[in-house]
């Protein structure tokens, strides 16, 4: 226990030195964006990401009924599965919806 403490010891002062140093040689790899730009962007790459997980999800649950071959209790598993994967992937789809209102929300209430 008393090696793991030094080792993380040595390794937060070599990372408080060597950070700044990185971070001082590249630029901002998104631009010249406000904030709204960056945060539809980054939901737009992470419900991407989302629903090909889904979509892998439920070819998994379709697999498992196949597999199944007529077991009640993989039947139910497989049922299961199906059912949260499709619950999964309306979620994902109708937080895009949340991101947008609350962007609205927000430039609303800091319109200048």
């Amino acid at each position: 226990m008393k090696y793991l403490f030094s080792q993380n010891k040595k390794l937060s002062i070599i990372l408080f030195f060597l950070i700044p140093m990185i971070s001082f040689g590249f630029e901002n790899p998104l631009g010249n964006i406000d904030m709204n730009t960056a945060i539809i962007q980054i939901t737009q790459i992470v419900q991407t990401i989302l629903i090909i997980v889904s979509v892998l999800y439920i070819l998994y649950a379709g697999l498992m009924f196949v597999t199944a071959r007529g077991d009640t209790a993989k039947l139910i598993k497989a049922r299961n599965a199906l059912f949260f994967g499709l619950i999964g992937a309306m979620l994902i789809i109708a937080s895009q919806t949340l991101v947008n209102a609350l962007k609205e929300t927000a430039n609303n209430i800091f319109k200048k």
